[in-house]
């Protein structure tokens, strides 16, 4: 970091981020709905578990050396999961169930944000719609385009055998073959007012009719932020320890 040199002179291949409003979004005109995370690599689907080894096998041929990838993160999904016990010994693994693009409309917005590129040395990928839509356009931007990009058109056999390649159709069919998370859960302990049944726990971070418990970290969001959560979390625990302290560390600032 020092000098510029090594693996930490970058964030682990993640160069640039993007933020931005899709046409839902902009609707609500408050908070972008899809992330466009930007990479110096080709993503090895297999290995992180996002086809078969079947599929794996039939795309062997699309593996590159060097790449780059576009891939598109949903930030504010309508699909609502579940975390339930199963039994009453609390030792027990609850039972999680996340849905995934249960709502339609989660689609739509990831079809319209993803793809793959490649460059004669450069790969472009991306997985999910309205971000499928996104980096397409990316890579057919002069920069890239000055690299000799061009998409990476190896079609998943699951959705090729029932859709033409690049329609919405199929798209919307490989963005359900291959969506994976970027492990951020939250929301599952539900801030707010007491007599709300969807909240677990109240404005002081204690937890409804359980006397001296409470809950400090990402599950107490209403809802996700349209960020990466690690610094909201640390927000969210240092001004819980300073209500459990009853002190006042952070004093208010003027205009805010």
């Amino acid at each position: 970091m020092l000098f510029g040199d090594g693996l930490l002179r970058s964030p682990w291949t993640l160069e640039a981020l993007a933020f931005m409003a899709t046409t839902e979004g902009k609707r609500r005109a408050k908070y972008p709905d899809l992330q466009l995370h930007l990479c110096s690599m080709m993503i090895d689907w297999e290995y992180a578990g996002l086809i078969t080894p079947e599929e794996a096998e039939r795309q062997s041929g699309r593996k590159l050396t060097n790449g780059l990838s576009c891939a598109a993160t949903l930030l504010h999904p309508a699909s609502v999961g579940s975390v339930r016990l199963r039994t009453p010994n609390p030792g027990d693994p609850p039972a999680i169930d996340p849905r995934y693009l249960d709502r339609d409309e989660d689609v739509d917005v990831i079809l319209y944000g993803s793809h793959d590129v490649i460059v004669p040395m450069i790969s472009f990928f991306v997985e999910l719609f309205r971000g499928v839509r996104v980096c397409q356009k990316l890579a057919s931007t002069p920069a890239l385009q000055k690299l000799g990009a061009r998409l990476v058109d190896k079609p998943v056999r699951a959705c090729a055998d029932k859709h033409q390649y690049d329609t919405d159709d199929y798209w919307r069919c490989h963005i359900r073959q291959v969506v994976s998370t970027v492990y951020h859960p939250s929301c599952t302990c539900k801030m707010g007012d007491v007599k709300d049944p969807s909240t677990v726990v109240d404005s002081q971070l204690r937890v409804k009719g359980i006397s001296g418990l409470r809950v400090v970290d990402a599950s107490v969001m209403p809802k996700v932020v349209s960020g990466n959560t690690n610094a909201p979390t640390i927000m969210i625990a240092e001004k819980a320890a300073d209500m459990i302290r009853e002190i006042v560390t952070v004093k208010k600032v003027e205009g805010v």
